[in-house]
């Protein structure tokens, strides 16, 4: 697949978001059905959707278009989700140390990340939510036929269409004359759950072979495809994730206040609610290693008499990893506990 997609067309991108979506969320949030969308996110799964009163327009988005495209592989789906669900702690580790911290750097992205955030005050709530999301689409059945993956998918498209309608109305985001949450940023995002986490995986010991790898990029373009992005931002492979990676960064990675604040609120959450202590004292040179000087530099993590010695020792991580990490859990486990930690969330 050619990823040298040109600047003219990504420039054109950045002005589109999800069309369906977007008109379907504005339809409805100016009305006395919004809360519909409300109850539309609080289901679990299909059954809830059935017996919900639901608007029909909104039904109808829900249940249409739940397919795999033509050209999805099964058996590369099956591969990259058991690759995930063997792996499933460092999969989520790379999310918080690796992939929030590149869409940062982003300083586009990052304004409208930015404002998400300040509308939720929550930097707990969006990683969970995140984590959850991910640990969903990555179940064995997500899908086959009414599976949950296709519920989530939706109910993604419908936040990020419900973010837009919001943001949008922000003088800072309109003053950039795009659209906030657009195609451009929405693949750069999955760049950074599925390139980016492979790409640093060797750096905490972890050799994923690249017929794996590949697989696992074929399964997120499925779910790029599913989630309405356009064809030519969908890497099938590490080869072409790389030169889409590659342009993207180019264009959007810039320094900003916003992207700065993103990660310092990141990292002092991680020092409030991790009970390692390493972790604790780790976590600022253990982000700018896994990220990389150049993202590190960008999001405000600059070598300082701390950080640059500590930096130097991050190389030997895979020998000291289990100080590091959580321990091991099982797939099953992990969902569980993601469960638990949103229905604490949903009483607070």
């Amino acid at each position: 697949m050619n990823m040298s997609i040109d600047d003219k067309r990504l420039d054109a991108l950045r002005l589109t978001g999800d069309p369906e979506a977007d008109t379907l969320v504005e339809a409805l949030l100016g009305t006395d059905q919004k809360q519909k969308l409300y109850v539309v996110l609080r289901c679990k799964s299909w059954e809830e959707i059935n017996t919900s009163v639901i608007y029909a327009p909104l039904y109808d988005f829900l249940l249409n278009g739940n397919e795999l495209p033509d050209w999805a592989d099964k058996k590369e789906i099956e591969k990259a989700t058991a690759l995930f669900r063997s792996n499933g702690n460092e999969f989520l580790f790379m999310l918080g140390i690796v992939s929030l911290p590149y869409c940062y750097a982003a300083a586009k992205g990052a304004l409208s990340l930015y404002y998400t955030e300040k509308i939720r005050k929550n930097t707990d709530a969006r990683l969970l939510e995140t984590s959850a999301f991910i640990v969903e689409i990555m179940k064995p059945d997500a899908f086959k036929k009414r599976g949950v993956g296709f519920l989530a998918l939706k109910q993604l498209r419908i936040r990020h269409a419900m973010a837009r309608f919001y943001l949008k109305n922000i003088p800072a985001i309109t003053e950039m004359n795009e659209l906030p949450i657009n195609q451009e940023d929405m693949a750069g995002t999955n760049l950074a759950f599925s390139y980016m986490a492979i790409r640093a995986m060797p750096k905490i010991g972890v050799r994923i072979p690249i017929d794996r790898a590949n697989s696992y990029m074929h399964f997120w373009a499925v779910v790029s495809h599913l989630m309405g992005i356009e064809e030519e931002l969908l890497p099938k492979t590490m080869k072409d994730a790389f030169h889409l990676e590659k342009k993207i960064s180019g264009r959007q990675f810039r320094s900003s206040r916003e992207g700065k604040e993103l990660t310092k609120q990141l990292i002092e959450h991680y020092k409030a609610n991790i009970p390692n202590i390493a972790t604790v004292q780790l976590i600022r040179p253990l982000v700018r290693y896994m990220v990389g000087d150049k993202v590190a530099g960008t999001i405000g993590l600059k070598d300082n008499t701390w950080c640059d010695p500590m930096g130097r020792l991050m190389g030997l991580l895979p020998l000291f990893k289990r100080f590091v990490f959580p321990p091991v859990q099982s797939f099953e486990s992990i969902v569980k506990q993601i469960e638990n930690r949103l229905q604490t969330l949903a009483k607070s």
